[in-house]
Formats: C-alpha cells, sequence, structure tokens
C-alpha cells in the first residue's frame, strides 16, 4: 500500500504546492493504480523520479517503474530488491552490472532460482554463499520448478550440469535432492540428465513415482537395469506398470509371486508353463480376493490356463468358481460339500457375474448333485435358503426335520410364509419363526394361534401383530391395554365389548387412545367426552352429535375456539359461539374449513369490521362462483353494518 502520508507534502518532491496539487501523482495514490502510477512516473519530473521516497512507494504498486528510474535510483541495491519483491519481472529492467552483486544475486536466487540460472554469471554463481542458497533453494522448493515450463528447465538443467558449475554443485551435500526434486517436478527431464545420473536406481524410481507415462519412459532404461529382476520389483513398488516389465522377469517363479503381491494385474504377464505350481495360483486367488481387481478387467484367459493345469484340484476350483467361473469338471465335483455351495450361490445370482450368468437355476443345480449330499443339512440348509422351491426336491428324510427348518428360518426370517401345514403346525418352529419375525404370526397354524405362549412372544416382538390376534385375546383387556400402550391405535383392533367398557375405555385414552375406535354408546357419554378431550383437544371431533349440539355442555367445558371448530354446524349457527369465536381468533373460520353456502347462513352482527374484510376475502378463495351479483350479495352479508 502507498503512504498516503506523501500526499500534500509538497517538500518532499522539491516542488510548489499548486504545481503538487495539480499533479496526477494524487490521483495515483488514491486510485492505487498500476497504469496511472506508471505514466506519472514516466512523465514526472527528474526531481520527482530520483527521490528515494517517492520511487519506494512507486515501486510497492508498479515494480517494472524501474526501468524509466534514472541511474542513481537504478543504482540503489534496496530499491531494485523491493521492486523484483514486488514483481520478478523486474529483473530483466536490473542493470547488466548489478548482476554481479552478491546481494543482489541472492534477492533474484529467492525469488526465482531458475531465472537465477538463466541469467545470472558463472562467476557469481561460483561463490560460495550464492551457490549453497541456490541448490538449497532448488532442492527443496518444488514449487519453483514446477512453475516453468519443460523449456525453461532445460537450459537450468544444462547449466547444473556443464561446468563449471557442476564442479561447484556436486559437491554441495544437497546435490542429489536437487535431482530428484527436477525429476519429481518434471519427470522428462530424466533424460536430459547426464548418463551417470540416468543409471541412479533412486533417481530412477523417483522419476517413476512422479511420471503418468511409465512404459514408454521404462522401455529406454539401460539393459543392466531392466535385467535386474530386484530392481524390476523396485519399480513396481514404486507404481510402474506389470505391462512395461521386461520379458526376462517373467520367467522366475520368486519374481512372479512377488509381482503378484505388488500388483494382482502382473497375473497376466506370467507364462502358461510357471500356472503349473499350485503354490503360485494359490497365492494369486488370495490376493485376487483382496485386491477386488477382478472387475477391472477380463480374467478368463488367466482361469482357462489355470483350469487346463488344474483340472481335478478342489481347492483351486473352488477359488475359480467364486469368481463365477464355469469349471470344466462341474460334474466330477457335485459330491464335493465345499463346490456345491459355491455353484448353487453362482445358481442364486440374478445379476450378471464377470464370467456371464449361470444357466441353471438353484433349483436345476441342487438335482444335479449327488445322493449323499441331498442327505447333507447344511447342503439343504443352504439351497432353500436361497430358493424355497428347493423344499420339493430334499430327501424325504429332511422334509420335516425341524432342527434344519429353524435354520433355514434364522437365515430368512421370512420363509416361514412358504411353509406347509404340517410345518405350520409345529409349535418350537413357530417359536422359532416369530422370534425372528413378528410377521410370522400370520402364517402358522390357528391351533398354534391360540396358543397363550405364542400370543405373548408375537405381541411382546411387534404390537403391530396385536390385530391378527383371535377374538378371544383382543376381548383381553390386559392383552388390549399393553397393546394399546405401545401403539394406541390397537384401540381399532379391540372386541366391541371392550370398545363399550367405560372403564377400559378411561385406560386406552389414557394411553393414548383416540374417541374414534369407541362404542358410539361411550361417544355420547358426556363423562368419557370430557376426559378423552381433556387428553386431545380433537378427539371432541369424534364425540356423538348429541353431544355437538349441546351448547349449554360445551360451553361449560370446554373454550370457545374448541366449540367452535367441533360443535354442530346447527349449534355454530348462534349468534353468541359464532361471534365470540371469530372476534376472538378469524382463522378459526379456516380451520371449521366452512363451506361458502355456510358462510352465508351465519349472522355476523357483532363481528369486527376488520374481520369481517378477512372473512370475505376468505370466502372468495374458496368460493366456486366468480358471478360478480354472487359476490356483492356474500359481501352485503358478511361485511354489511355492524
Amino acid at each position: 500500500m502507498f503512504d498516503k502520508s506523501l500526499i500534500n507534502q509538497a517538500e518532499l518532491f522539491e516542488t510548489d504546492s499548486v504545481e503538487f496539487k495539480k499533479s496526477n501523482l494524487q490521483k495515483a495514490l488514491n486510485k492505487q493504480s498500476k497504469e496511472d502510477v506508471l505514466k506519472f512516473y514516466k512523465d514526472a519530473d527528474e526531481a520527482i523520479r530520483s527521490n528515494i521516497t517517492v520511487c519506494a512507494n512507486v515501486f510497492k504498486i508498479a515494480p517494472l517503474a524501474i526501468n524509466d528510474a534514472p541511474e542513481s535510483i537504478k543504482a540503489n541495491k534496496s530499491l531494485i530488491l523491493r521492486a523484483i519483491s514486488n514483481d520478478k519481472k523486474a529483473i530483466e529492467c536490473i542493470p547488466k552490472h548489478l548482476l554481479e552483486d552478491e546481494q543482489i544475486a541472492m534477492g533474484i536466487i529467492n525469488i526465482d532460482p531458475c531465472m537465477a540460472l538463466e541469467i545470472l554469471s558463472d562467476s557469481i554463481l561460483q561463490k560460495d554463499k550464492v551457490s549453497n542458497n541456490l541448490i538449497r533453494t532448488l532442492s527443496y522448493r518444488s514449487h519453483y520448478l514446477r512453475s516453468h515450463y519443460l523449456t525453461n528447465i532445460s537450459k537450468v538443467i544444462k547449466r547444473i550440469f556443464s561446468s563449471p558449475l557442476e564442479s561447484v554443485f556436486s559437491s554441495h551435500i544437497n546435490y542429489v535432492p536437487l535431482i530428484n526434486n527436477l525429476v519429481c517436478s518434471h519427470s522428462q527431464t530424466y533424460s536430459l540428465l547426464p548418463k551417470k545420473y540416468q543409471h541412479n536406481k533412486d533417481i530412477i524410481l523417483k522419476t517413476i513415482r512422479s511420471n503418468n507415462k511409465k512404459t514408454a519412459f521404462i522401455k529406454n532404461l539401460p539393459e543392466n537395469l531392466t535385467s535386474d529382476t530386484s530392481f524390476c520389483l523396485a519399480m513396481l513398488r514404486a507404481g510402474a506398470k506389470p505391462g512395461s516389465m521386461p520379458k526376462t522377469m517373467w520367467k522366475e517363479e520368486w519374481a512372479c509371486r512377488n509381482a503378484i503381491s505388488v500388483n494382482v494385474l502382473s497375473a497376466r504377464h506370467i507364462p502358461n508353463s510357471l500356472w503349473k505350481d499350485r503354490e503360485l495360483v494359490i497365492h494369486f486367488f488370495t490376493k485376487l480376493r483382496s485386491s477386488q481387481q477382478i472387475w477391472n478387467g477380463n480374467w478368463t484367459p488367466t482361469f482357462e490356463i489355470i483350469n487346463n493345469f488344474h483340472l481335478l484340484n478342489e481347492d483351486i476350483n473352488e477359488a475359480l468358481a467364486s469368481y463365477g467361473y464355469e469349471i470344466k469338471e462341474e460334474a466330477h465335483f457335485l459330491n464335493s460339500k465345499r463346490l456345491v455351495k459355491v455353484f448353487l450361490n453362482n445358481a442364486s445370482c440374478t445379476y450378471k457375474l464377470p464370467f456371464g450368468r449361470w444357466k441353471n437355476g438353484v433349483v436345476s443345480q441342487y438335482k444335479l448333485i449327488s445322493s449323499k449330499l441331498k442327505l447333507d443339512r447344511d447342503i439343504a440348509s443352504k439351497a432353500m435358503q436361497l430358493d424355497f422351491r428347493v423344499y420339493n426336491h430334499i430327501d424325504d428324510s429332511l422334509k420335516y426335520d425341524i432342527k434344519l427348518f429353524k435354520r433355514v428360518v434364522n437365515a430368512k426370517p421370512l420363509v416361514a410364509a412358504r411353509f406347509n401345514d404340517k410345518l405350520k403346525d409345529d409349535k418350537e418352529l413357530a417359536i422359532c419363526s416369530i422370534s425372528r419375525s413378528a410377521v410370522n404370526y400370520r402364517h402358522i397354524s390357528q391351533r398354534l394361534k391360540n396358543d397363550k405362549e405364542i400370543v405373548k412372544l408375537a405381541t411382546d416382538k411387534s404390537a403391530t401383530i396385536y390385530k391378527d390376534l383371535p377374538i378371544k385375546y383382543r376381548d383381553d383387556s390386559k392383552i388390549a391395554l399393553e397393546a394399546i400402550s405401545r401403539d394406541p391405535g390397537n384401540l381399532k383392533h379391540t372386541s366391541p365389548r371392550l370398545k363399550d367398557n367405560k372403564d377400559f375405555v378411561e385406560s386406552a385414552i389414557l394411553r393414548g387412545a383416540s374417541l374414534k375406535y369407541v362404542s358410539n354408546n361411550l361417544k355420547a357419554n358426556k363423562h368419557i367426552v370430557r376426559y378423552a378431550v381433556n387428553q386431545y383437544d380433537s378427539n371432541l371431533h369424534f364425540a356423538d352429535k348429541t353431544i355437538k349440539e349441546d351448547k349449554e355442555f360445551l360451553l361449560k367445558y370446554f373454550p370457545i375456539h374448541l366449540v367452535f371448530r367441533y360443535c354442530s354446524f346447527k349449534i355454530l349457527q348462534d349468534k353468541e359461539i359464532f361471534t365470540a369465536g371469530l372476534n376472538l381468533d378469524i382463522r378459526l373460520i379456516e380451520r371449521r374449513g366452512m363451506t361458502p353456502a355456510q358462510m352465508l347462513k351465519m349472522n355476523y352482527e357483532g363481528i369486527y369490521v376488520t374481520e369481517r374484510s378477512k372473512i370475505f376475502t376468505y370466502y372468495k378463495k374458496h368460493s366456486k362462483e366468480k358471478d360478480i351479483f354472487l359476490l356483492a350479495k356474500a359481501k352485503s352479508i358478511i361485511c354489511g353494518s355492524k
């Protein structure tokens, strides 16, 4: 920011006040415009352009003004450093003789070390203080390198690795970090490095980590490095693509194993002959499961090779089948419990597996398994969990095995709905299925639905099951009140006797039940109505017509806004109730939901004028008739004389 104290300080500029006030500087300072300041400074007389304080302030906003400065100002190191710190383009305006100054050189390095290497001479860069600062800055401040294009970096590299600077820089402790910083910022610079550095393994790995086009880069590496299997693995760990690795690497089993550990996609490059090794195959599937890279491409060729070498190997075929690959010797493994489970899982998939969808469904697949396995509870349980239609095909000895079906229900609770009558009538199985889901109560036999133990279990599990209970339990006040406590809406499903029981209804209302579901007899009971309305105002809506027409009772026990809202229309025509209600709250007419026809039947005497206009507005909004004469009549009725 400019030092605004300069304004009106004419003596500072060695000119009179009149001239100063007429000067464009004042406007330039006030606007703080770079263009205005540059123009002022360029047009100013020698005295102003030579003033150190003026230049200091001008260079803050327009550093390039140094180009128009007198020689005395250009020779001032402090002003030059101030200018270049605000805009590095000002470096181009520095006189050549000052580029040999150590202080100026250090300033340029701190601002842009790459530019320093382009414009500073060898003699100044060879000075210990300057060279130390330069290499330290380049080594640890990568943003300087990333901000320059490759063409500029090429010039930088050329100077670093050529005499006489190479001998100066190479002895520095930060020389190798500098090279690493170069290749990390611009991986293309690797090819510009001297040969001895191109063979440096650390530098190569750094380049791989920073380079997106790794394949082309690795192909150009020296042969002595690419033939080193250990180094190839190191490149894989650094992020190199398996396809860029030399073919010689894939000839050794240990190298292939390590390559898979680094990147499972390496398996695609392993020669067919090595897949004979069972341990390598198992290792591959272990890594494949953890990496979840099955979806990253087509593994069919690899799996095909593995299958050909290990046709009868149960472990390997299990792994192949787990990924949805249709193994060639499936018939051979239909007696294998492990494989059959995988077959059934795959057959149940409704989505497309990586290698296509299994043609056979669970039922069809189950039919194919051996007779021995059809007696196996685990297989039968698994199959029925996937598709209960398998029940028709399981062995007769298992069709009423309660332990088996308890396992099925525990895994898939809703499958109980598909049980046959005999299974639905088993109490042990019913308890198990209801424990997993109360909905299963609806699917058990009628005999068990009347079992007290099962009823209690079902109602404890879920209050929504109350409506499905036999009438004798819905007539039990204890069970009913417990169900209402959990869901007040259950009053609707209680027996007619309980709905007409005064004591029971009071208890139900206390638990949040609505007057809507009690008997008509109790809806006309003033005590019950009062009790219900004290709990919830809306209960007055469900009171009997005789209650809603009893003006004396309504006004005695309920506030006017409730009376207005819920009383019968006959009572509402009473001037006392109508006037008192609307003068209390005009919104009552909307909450009541009065029709336009009903509104025209009311007596509006005694209602405040301001409220009448609001009522008429509501009428117009809800009236289907837009006839001007009808509206005029309505206005006369509603807004007539007070």
